[in-house]
């Protein structure tokens, strides 16, 4: 209601002392006020204290997914398997029967088509493609970042059309590094050159969904952003995606590892859902407590006393 009261014609929002000092406020007697005052103080304080505790919990639970995922990738799911040295200085230690190689060994990588609307003649047909912001690592993001459209020629269609188990990683920005699996959320859509497409090469042993919670467990350990000098504004390039990396267990065990993730990362996933739920609700029960107490909705005079 102030920024209604304060935008100005030309739509921006001015809050002076005129629009302030002009709004109307209903009020009891001094007695009730400090009633409703203190009514306020504590139970908003203890409705934030109970969010407070909600959110160490969300915290604790990403902590949890994130180490679960590290140690997978990393150790695999033996406890008693022989390890050795992986010759990767930050990684360490790997299951001695896994190997070492860069993306390119797997996987083919190509950055995605750029945006350039000065060469767009309308001889091309428009599209729906994806960009970094509609990438998130729960999947893609639709509705929020929404989708735009450029032209493509014909050419161009096969090159950059998405296929459901494509791996796209963001190219740049402080989304540097985040993966999310296509599984296909249009029928038809392509991608723009702030995301390189992984799709791994025939005969490969490693499978997407691994490299997608390689590139998860490297981001949020700050390798990612180290690699792409993520000082200001990082770039992962096509040809550092290409040399970056990794370990790579077998076929057999590689898939019991993402298998086993799926379901775990799932399983805390929901959770963190529930927990976020109850802190909107509280969230959403302080406001109308407050409202209700100040437009003298509810009398707080006894609950005081």
């Amino acid at each position: 209601q102030l920024v209604f009261l304060g935008t100005t014609t030309t739509g921006l929002a001015n809050l002076n002392t005129e629009v302030i000092g002009a709004v109307q406020i209903p009020f009891s007697t001094l007695a009730e006020q400090r009633a409703i005052a203190a009514f306020l103080d504590r139970e908003t304080e203890r409705l934030d204290a109970l969010i407070a505790g909600k959110e160490r919990q969300i915290e604790f639970l990403q902590e949890k997914r994130a180490a679960l995922i590290s140690h997978a990738v990393t150790k695999g799911l033996d406890p008693t398997v022989q390890m050795k040295d992986s010759g990767i200085e930050w990684l360490g230690e790997i299951p001695v029967h896994w190997e070492v190689g860069s993306v390119k060994r797997y996987f083919s990588v190509e950055l995605g088509k750029m945006l350039n609307r000065s060469t767009e003649d309308g001889s091309g047909i428009m599209k729906p493609y994806i960009r970094a912001a509609n990438v998130h690592w729960s999947g893609v993001e639709l509705d929020i970042s929404g989708v735009n459209e450029m032209e493509f020629s014909p050419n161009q269609l096969d090159r950059y059309r998405l296929q459901p188990g494509d791996l796209l990683v963001t190219e740049g920005g402080v989304t540097v590094g985040r993966s999310i699996i296509w599984n296909g959320e249009l029928d038809e859509c392509y991608y723009q050159n702030s995301l390189n497409r992984v799709i791994s090469l025939p005969g490969s042993p490693v499978s997407a969904k691994f490299l997608y919670y390689w590139m998860y467990f490297t981001k949020i350990n700050g390798y990612v952003d180290l690699l792409a000098g993520k000082a200001t504004f990082g770039h992962l390039t096509n040809v550092m995606l290409k040399d970056f990396l990794m370990p790579a267990p077998g076929g057999l065990e590689q898939h019991a590892i993402t298998q086993f993730l799926d379901r775990k990362t799932a399983e805390i996933d929901a959770l963190i859902v529930k927990v976020q739920e109850s802190i909107d609700i509280l969230k959403e029960y302080r406001t109308a407590l407050i409202s209700a107490a100040v437009a003298g909705k509810i009398d707080v005079r006894q609950e005081v006393a």
